[in-house]
């Protein structure tokens, strides 16, 4: 299955809850092999894991204006290996907002 736009460990994003309220948090790790691959830790301090079909249906990017250019991001591809690499480019009105070049060379969007 293809990960959502920046499911990687480092991002931003943000949930409506039951209460009708927004809360922001981060994605701690993203381990594409388990079935509830994306784990987010809230300001809160609550931690939940998601299916690639709830991150799709639940959360949305959160991007704070320059919050992510030359963010240090990580991610755990298919082979279980992290890869790091530096946030190149943001554009929010892009179907996959961030870009990252890893340190191997690759670059992708998510």
């Amino acid at each position: 299955a293809h990960m959502p736009p920046c499911m990687v460990v480092g991002c931003r994003v943000r949930k409506r809850f039951l209460d009708g309220k927004l809360y922001a948090g981060t994605v701690v790790d993203v381990s594409p092999a388990d079935p509830f691959p994306v784990t987010v830790e809230y300001e809160d301090g609550d931690v939940e894991s998601y299916s690639v079909e709830d991150v799709r249906d639940q959360l949305e990017l959160y991007l704070p204006p320059g919050m992510m250019v030359g963010r240090r991001v990580r991610k755990r591809f298919e082979d279980g290996k992290l890869y790091a690499g530096w946030v190149v480019d943001v554009s929010p009105a892009d179907r996959f907002p961030v870009t990252v070049k890893y340190d191997d060379g690759d670059v992708e969007s998510y």
